[in-house]
Formats: structure tokens, C-alpha cells, sequence
């Protein structure tokens, strides 16, 4: 049987009602569906995975973002990843990023701008990292998932709690991530 699944990126924006009502369920990466299980159980970055899948490249939309308050250094944000051309929801997740783990200054910038993806900005910046998903699950999308991906209220989705390190083994992020697939 799965481990419980640690929602700690989500419980920023949603106190602990709000996720009870997903109804929740801890899978086994087997137990996912194909097109699920090809989006969410590997070790690269999700951007790449899913404009590779939709043939498209990826934008992000920040739902809702929180600034390091202390000297932490966690950035966070609650997002909706979107193909650019149809503008259709492919993802919607959750993210707590070190910003420590940056050492380029313009790097931390274009992350806390928060107009692309991740996994687009450190490609892209030559940053190499690897996914590792710590945990799958399933879960009934609520009015308010289901509206941000466009879905019925009910649907039920997969999604991935996963950990991003850099090579050098620190922590880069931790994300929740959900896709309508």
C-alpha cells in the first residue's frame, strides 16, 4: 500500500478542507493510467514532458505567488500550465522553490517573474536537475480544479508529488502536479 501523500506545496493556497475534498487516493506509479503514467513517472523536467505530449510548447499562469518572507529563501506559487497555442490547461500544480539553490542572480529573476515554466527557464539557463517523484496519487477534481482545467466537477485525475534537485544533490523544489489526463 502507498504511503500517504505529502500535499505540503497545495496547503499554501488551500487549508486542509479544501483538500479533503479531492477524496484523495495514494497509487502506485503501475496502478496510473498510460497517458498519466507517461506524464508523471520519469526524471526529467515536466515542461519538456508535456509540450513533447501535446506538441506544443508550454506557458505557465500563476494562480497565486508568495514571496520569501524571511531569509528562507522559498518562493511559491500556485499555477496553471497552458499550451501556447490552443491555451488549453495541461497542468495545474503547486511549487515551493529554494531560491538559494540559484546562484545566478538573472536565473532567480526570471522564476520570480513568474511567466514561464521551470523547467523552461533552467533548460534554457543550462541548469541541469533531476525529477524525482516521491509519491503518485489519484483524486476527484473539485468545482474549483475542475474549473481551472476545464473539466466537470467529480473528474478524476492523477497527479505526482516530486522533488527537483540540482547535480550538485541540493533541493531545488518542491511541486505538486496534476494533469487531466
Amino acid at each position: 500500500m502507498p504511503a500517504p501523500v505529502d500535499l505540503a506545496p497545495l496547503r499554501r493556497f488551500h487549508d486542509e478542507a479544501d483538500l479533503d475534498r479531492l477524496d484523495l487516493q495514494a497509487v502506485q506509479a503501475d496502478d496510473l493510467p498510460s497517458t498519466a503514467r507517461h506524464l508523471l513517472d520519469h526524471s526529467g523536467d515536466m515542461t519538456s514532458r508535456l509540450q513533447e505530449h501535446h506538441g506544443q510548447p508550454i506557458q505557465v499562469q500563476a494562480l497565486a505567488v508568495q514571496f520569501p518572507a524571511d531569509s528562507s529563501q522559498v518562493y511559491a506559487r500556485e499555477v496553471l500550465l497552458r499550451t501556447t497555442e490552443s491555451q488549453r490547461p495541461v497542468e495545474y500544480g503547486a511549487i515551493e522553490i529554494h531560491l538559494d539553490a540559484i546562484a545566478e542572480a538573472p536565473v532567480r529573476e526570471r522564476i520570480l517573474a513568474a511567466r514561464e515554466p521551470l523547467g523552461g527557464i533552467l533548460d534554457s539557463a543550462g541548469i541541469v536537475m533531476l525529477s524525482q517523484p516521491t509519491a503518485f496519487f489519484r483524486l476527484q477534481a473539485d468545482d474549483i480544479l475542475a474549473a481551472h482545467l476545464g473539466l466537470e466537477a467529480g473528474t478524476v485525475l492523477h497527479g505526482r508529488r516530486n522533488q527537483l534537485r540540482l547535480e550538485n544533490g541540493h533541493v531545488l523544489a518542491e511541486i505538486v502536479e496534476i494533469v487531466p489526463a
